[in-house]
């Protein structure tokens, strides 16, 4: 496959939001009930490529890991500065002490992301003989993109000119579309302008995922280890229940019941996320659940003082009212795994394909089997995640650009 060619029509796709429980699994792999797969993060090193404490480049370096990031990578920025003092005065290709620490995850890397700033009409001098240090290898057949960034009116396209040149030369594959970001200062202070590379970053994603096919195959887990990965990760994670639902955020805790190798309730974190489709939910986004998330897992056992024999995602709306979940109306709802909520009900949202995917309450108390207070009334409204498995877990945020506000 020519890469150059290949990734040049890539970045001109608009990036599709997850589609369904398969959006982002591979085909040709099984899994068993109980289990999900789990795609792995393609390791992406952004090298910043100043020796400057407090850069700019730095600066714009975080905020492509952000985006990265929300796209699935496991991402780890370089930052030049933090490099041995004496980094520059041991001789020409003789790295100093300690450098390992900076080679280590460029070889590690399966893909790296190259800032640049332009100083005398050139690349830093920091930024070159950083990689003259590096093993020769180290880019070798490596997709690698390249982003200029200047106060001046071009955006260093002479330094991303240059870099390409060189990255070239050591058998890069260079993707063949290049971001130049002028005026730096004022876009950093108005936090607008940054689209071009977005849209780079994400073509750029996703010529690395279909490069990266056969080596980078998804596991499949149990649910609960499957969650445990995503736990320890403290990365952005999507989980997607059977209704369709995808919870994105940072899973921080979640209670099971190891008999039953069932999953009762999920905690999330910080800015969260619901969506169908990779679609946001209107109202659903991280502004509403800027501190975090939980929800519910698993079978009910009862509504009000009635027995379901189906899922709540599958009910109708008559069976809704004729179970007493009704608009302006308090309902109790008790799972089999000793959780409860017991709230009036201000909305219920479906899915595109009619199930019920969510339901709003006001006043509610959500509670363990414990007793233990999962959700406080005052803590505002209690909307309440619909399903009864979790199909898939996934890194990055179901509609990305909606969880970043871009």
């Amino acid at each position: 496959m020519n890469w150059n060619f290949f990734l040049l029509l890539v970045s001109f796709l608009v990036v599709t939001p997850l589609s369904g429980a398969s959006a982002h699994l591979c085909n040709g792999y099984s899994k068993k009930a109980g289990q999900v797969q789990v795609p792995p993060r393609p390791k992406i090193v952004i090298l910043s490529g100043t020796d400057r404490a407090g850069s700019n480049t730095l600066k714009v370096a975080k905020i492509a890991q952000n985006e990265l990031e929300a796209l699935g990578g496991d991402v780890t920025v370089i930052d030049l500065s933090q490099l041995p003092k004496n980094t520059f005065t041991g001789g020409y290709g003789n790295p100093p002490p300690g450098f390992s620490r900076f080679q280590a995850p460029i070889s590690a890397a399966q893909a790296l992301v190259v800032l640049t700033p332009e100083y005398n009409g050139s690349l830093p001098g920091a930024l070159k003989y950083f990689i003259d240090l590096l093993n020769p290898k180290s880019f070798s057949e490596k997709p690698v993109t390249v982003i200029g960034l200047a106060d001046g009116w071009q955006g260093a396209t002479r330094a991303t000119d240059e870099l390409r040149l060189v990255l070239q030369h050591l058998h890069a594959n260079v993707y063949g579309y290049t971001t130049n970001l002028p005026q730096i200062g004022k876009m950093l202070e108005s936090g607008n302008g940054f689209g071009r590379m977005f849209s780079q970053l994400a073509g750029f994603k996703t010529g690395v995922d279909q490069s990266f096919t056969t080596s980078l195959q998804p596991t499949v887990l149990s649910t609960q280890k499957a969650l445990e990965v995503a736990k320890r990760s403290q990365k952005l994670y999507t989980i997607e229940y059977n209704s369709g639902l995808h919870v994105s955020g940072l899973l921080t805790t979640f209670t099971a019941n190891d008999s039953k190798s069932s999953v009762d309730y999920l905690r999330f974190t910080g800015p969260t996320q619901l969506a169908v489709n990779g679609v946001e939910l209107s109202g659903q986004g991280v502004a509403q659940h800027s501190q975090g998330f939980g929800a519910p897992v698993g079978e009910l056992q009862s509504i009000g003082n009635q027995t379901p024999s189906k899922s709540l995602d599958d009910f109708s709306d008559e069976e809704l009212g004729r179970f007493g979940i009704r608009i302006n109306e308090a309902v109790p709802i008790q799972f089999k795994s000793g959780v409860k909520v017991s709230g009036k009900v201000i909305s219920v949202t479906r899915s595109a394909q009619n199930k019920v995917v969510l339901v709003s309450f006001a006043d509610c108390t959500v509670t363990n089997g414990s007793g233990t207070v999962l959700f406080d009334p005052n803590w505002g409204t209690y909307d309440m995640a619909v399903g009864t498995t979790i199909i898939n877990v996934q890194p990055g945020a179901a509609h990305a650009k909606l969880y970043l506000g871009l």
